[in-house]
Parts: structure tokens; sequence; C-alpha cells
């Protein structure tokens, strides 16, 4: 549920980064590649440093989304397009760190006869949720501006770390 959310909301850098470097930063296609540059070094930096992480729990893939919206939400107000590329790369880590974290997380917990079915639904919830989500960002960005297109996803991440840890609470998990 937690994927599927922020699948849907938080993961949609199509429809919110170029929008954030032509009407927030002036820029144009090298302003979006820095972006796009800036958020792929700290994915690269999370993908190693999840290939090495020995435990994941409901409780830290909560706290790691509650990261994740957060650093989304200073990245969406920073001043500078330096401190944005510089968020871009937090932001970065936390996306790859969620992404991995969710994709262990259920393989290990899932019986072993239910990991292929469990793990289409985690795929549908990560990559097919574009349709519904790239529009609703395209447009929170079309009335409400750019930034508020990046930001909605940081609250989205929130929300969905703060239903993890009130899920992992309440069962135990």
């Amino acid at each position: 549920a937690m994927m599927a959310f922020v699948g849907t909301i938080t993961y949609e850098w199509q429809a919110s980064l170029p929008l954030i470097a032509k009407f927030t930063f002036n820029g144009d296609a090298a302003t979006y590649s820095l972006i796009s540059i800036a958020l792929s070094v700290g994915m690269l930096v999370a993908g190693f440093y999840t290939a090495s992480s020995k435990h994941i729990s409901v409780k830290i893939l909560s706290l790691i989304s509650l990261f994740f919206g957060l650093f989304i939400l200073l990245t969406s107000a920073a001043p500078t397009f330096v401190l944005a590329l510089i968020g871009f790369i937090i932001v970065g880590f936390f996306a790859i760190y969620f992404g991995n974290s969710t994709n262990t997380l259920l393989q290990l917990n899932v019986d072993p006869g239910m990991r292929g079915r469990v793990m289409s639904l985690w795929a549908a919830a990560f990559f097919g949720s574009t349709a519904v989500g790239g529009p609703i960002v395209g447009w929170v960005g079309e009335v409400f501006g750019p930034r508020w297109s990046l930001a909605i996803g940081g609250f989205a991440a929130i929300l969905a770390g703060l239903w993890g840890f009130w899920r992992s609470r309440k069962h135990s998990i």
C-alpha cells in the first residue's frame, strides 16, 4: 500500500522536474539534465548502500519514507538552484532506498508460492501507477505552480511513512 501511494504521487519525476527546471529556475534542457544527474548520483549511492543493508522492517521503511518526503519538501522550497541540486542528490538517495527496501521487505516476508504474484502487484504499484499519478502531479504543477508539483510527492511520502508507523504499531510488524 505504501508503494502504491508513493509510486502514484511521489515518483512522478517526468511531470514535476521539467516544470521545476523551466519555470522555477528559468532553465532549459541543461538545467533539467543537471537535476537528473543530481538525482542519479543520489540513486547510485543508495544502490550501493542498500546492497549492503542487513535488516529491513516496516518501521525502518516508514522512517525512510518520512525522510524521503521531508527532503522532497525541502528541495521543492530550495531558494537557489545549487541548493536544489544538493537536495535532489538526497532525494535520489531516498528514492532508491525506499524502492529497494519495499522490494526487499516483500520478497523476504512473502510465502515463496505467492512471491511472483506479490511482486507483480509491487511492480504495478511502482511502475504502473504513472498513468494515474502523472496527470495529477501535472495538474497540481499547472494550477498551483512547479514547486507544488514536487511538494505533493513529499506530502504523499510523509503520509505513507506515518501510515506505515501506524500499521507496524497496530500489527507488530
